[in-house]
Parts: C-alpha cells; structure tokens; sequence
C-alpha cells in the first residue's frame, strides 16, 4: 500500500513535490496500489518509485521521470505518456491498452506480459527492451528504435514497423504476420523460424539477417536489401523479390516456388538443392550457372 505522506505530498503539486524530492533525493517514493486515475502528472519526477499495482488510468504523464520506477501490474490504460521517460522500467504485466507512448523512452525496459493493445509507440525508443512472448499485434511502431531488444515470440502481426530500426534484434520465432516492415533496418536480426507471411517489407534493409527457416510465402520484399542474409531452409513460395539485393545471401534449401525474382540481384548466392519451380527468373542477376541439384 502507498505510504500516505507520499500520497499526501503529490496532491501538494508539482513544485511541492519537486522539493520533496530534491530534498530527499535517498528515499523512494511509496505509491504502490494508489489510485491516481485522471491525474495529471505530467513533468513530475517519479523516478525509481514504487508504483505496483497503482491505478493510472486516463492519467497525464506526459514527460514524466519513471526512470527504473516499478510498474508491475499498473493500469496505465489509456494514459498519455508521450515523451514520457521510462528506462530501465519494470512494466512486467502491466496494462497500458490504449496509451500513447509516443516519443517515449523505454531503453532496457522490461514490458513482459504487458497488454499493449492499440497502444502508440510511434518514434518511441525501445533499445534493448524485453518483449518476450508479449502480445503487441496491431501496435504502431512507426520509426521506433527497437535496436538489440529482445523480441522472441513475440506476436506482431499487422503491427506497423514503417522505418522502424530493428537492427541486431532478437525476432526469434516472432510472428510478423501482415506486419508493415517497409523501409525498416534489419540489419543482423535474428529472424530463425519467424513468420513474416503476407508481411510488406518493401525496400527493408536486411543485410546479414538471419531468415533461416523462416516463413516468408506470399511476403513483399521488392527492392529489399537481403545481401549476405542467411535464408536456408527458408519458405518463400510466391514471395515478391522483385528487384532484391541477395548477394551472397543463402537460400540453400529454401523454397523459392511460384516466387518473383524478377531483376533480383542472385550474384554469388548459395542456391544448393534450392527450389525454384515456377519461379520468375527474367533479368535476374545469376553470373554463375545454377547448380546440379536445383528443382
């Protein structure tokens, strides 16, 4: 339960409690289980507080300090956190269905199990945050920085990536189904087993990605930049990759049928007992001759 003083001293104001804080700066703020729903708070400095279980719903935090506050189990459905400052969080099941985040900073955040339903995180940065097995399917994540965070099986289908930054991500098993991944930077992702069918990832960068036995059927990587990426095992079958760049990638055993490589740049890729049935072949760039064991 919230320790009352601490209550008591947040309804005071922003510059009470500024003061409080700046005197105090040892002790950690109790709000634990407090309702503070429509409150605005935007500006306060809750760093590092004990927030679990509080009730924030509709609450204004816009540019608010919680860096490494506790979160865990918060209702911070529908709030606005735009701006907010989040690092090092612990959001663990926390429900922030409906929150804007947007611009928000959620470097090395832990969000597992956290409901993130319709909730905005446009142009938010994400570095490094724990996502495991969460549930963000839907979610706008237009330009957001989700650089080195932990992302395996997590489900986000038709979720908006547009120029989103998922370099050296962990997307292990991830279902990127439908997503929007046009124009993001995949550079080095770990995308082994991950579904990305029906996915746009018109002109990503996914130069040195790991697509191994990934699932990619029905996919739109047109103009994509797939240089080096490991695409063994991989299903593409009918994937548009008109005009990719898939030097050196290895597509070794992966199913290529009905696929379009229309003026796909195939230069030095491994295409060993690669399956290339029906495949759209016109203007590609070979510059060796197919192997013996190709369908």
């Amino acid at each position: 339960m919230a320790k009352i003083e601490h209550l008591a001293l947040l309804q005071q104001g922003a510059l009470q409690w500024k003061e409080w804080r700046s005197a105090n700066s040892s002790i950690q703020p109790d709000l634990s289980q407090a309702d503070l729903s429509r409150m605005d708070l935007s500006g306060f400095d809750l760093s590092h507080a004990n927030l679990r279980e509080a009730n924030l719903w509709e609450a204004q935090l816009v540019g608010t300090d919680l860096t490494g506050a506790m979160l865990q189990k918060v209702n911070l459905s529908h709030a606005n956190l735009t701006d907010a400052i989040l690092n090092q969080a612990e959001l663990a099941h926390a429900m922030l269905a409906w929150a804007d985040l947007t611009g928000a900073e959620l470097c090395d955040t832990r969000l597992i199990g956290a409901d993130l339903r319709r909730v905005s995180l446009r142009e938010a940065n994400l570095c490094r945050a724990n996502l495991v097995g969460t549930e963000i399917w839907g979610v706008n994540l237009q330009e957001a920085d989700l650089c080195g965070a932990d992302l395996r099986r997590t489900n986000l289908s038709r979720a908006v990536l547009i120029a989103a930054n998922l370099s050296d991500a962990n997307c292990d098993r991830t279902n990127f189904y439908q997503a929007e991944l046009n124009q993001a930077h995949l550079y080095c992702t770990v995308l082994h087993g991950a579904n990305l069918q029906e996915a746009n990832c018109t002109g990503a960068y996914l130069y040195n990605a790991d697509l191994s036995e990934a699932i990619l059927s029905e996919a739109n990587f047109s103009w994509a930049n797939l240089t080096q990426a490991n695409l063994t095992q991989a299903e593409l079958r009918a994937t548009n990759l008109r005009g990719a760049k898939l030097r050196r990638a290895d597509l070794s055993k992966a199913d290529l049928t009905d696929a379009n490589l229309r003026g796909a740049d195939l230069n030095k890729a491994n295409l060993t007992a690669t399956i290339l049935t029906n495949a759209e072949l016109s203007d590609t760039n070979l510059r060796q001759p197919l192997p013996e064991k190709i369908t």
